[in-house]
């Protein structure tokens, strides 16, 4: 059985194999950075997952896990419409580097992606905007 903490690992591990923007700023949950220069960065969770059980009656217990596992992007621009590039080419890289690596998904046994979900918030705080994609 999987856990939230290999599944997490493994993500990281793919995504700085995968050369993102983000480059080896992949991360497990953290403070994130608030300097500037320090962008763009990828911050790696997994916050719930759901048992079901497989087997309900007979021998010892086994489950069937949904696992939620996110990754928020992080760019720093000095334009909206830039920022909004920036995590719209990360988010693709993130898809792609997921969910065409075989062995991410073969070693994690991960049998069915359910949905794939991408929301972004950009907002200015003086002369730089910053991005987040979740």
């Amino acid at each position: 059985m999987i856990d939230r903490l290999t599944i997490r690992a493994s993500a990281i591990e793919t995504l700085k194999a995968y050369d993102t923007d983000a480059g080896e700023s992949v991360y497990s949950p953290r403070d994130w950075p608030a300097q500037s220069g320090q962008y763009p960065l990828i911050v790696v969770r997994t916050p719930s997952e759901k048992k079901a059980a497989s087997n309900p009656r007979y021998g010892p217990p086994e489950f069937d896990s949904a696992i939620v596992l996110t990754a928020v992007c992080l760019v720093e621009s000095v334009t909206e419409a830039d920022a909004e590039d920036q995590l719209e080419q990360l988010s693709v890289q993130i898809e792609r580097a997921l969910l065409t690596n075989a062995q991410f998904l073969h070693t994690n046994e991960i049998q069915q992606v359910t949905a794939v979900e991408t929301g972004m918030k950009v907002t200015a705080d003086g002369e730089r905007h910053i991005g987040e994609a979740v």
